[in-house]
């Protein structure tokens, strides 16, 4: 956490830090997120993949693991 944001880290070892459900402001924006996110992977899908000489493959979202 510090890493990211010192204040973060601060904040969590004051109890400052609240977690509140999202505003429908920022449902809205996370909606567009995704809907962004579509359109992109088909773009990639029909224009770059369509025409990929190696065999290339495309991965969206992969998930990370340690």
């Amino acid at each position: 956490m510090y890493l990211e944001c010192p204040l973060h880290l601060w904040a969590k070892k004051h109890n400052l830090l609240e977690k509140t459900a999202p505003s429908q402001f920022d449902q809205f924006i996370m909606m567009q997120g995704q809907q962004a996110e579509k359109l992109a992977s088909q773009y990639f899908t029909d224009f770059y993949l369509a025409n990929a000489k190696n065999g290339d493959s495309m991965q969206s979202q992969p998930t990370f693991f340690e």
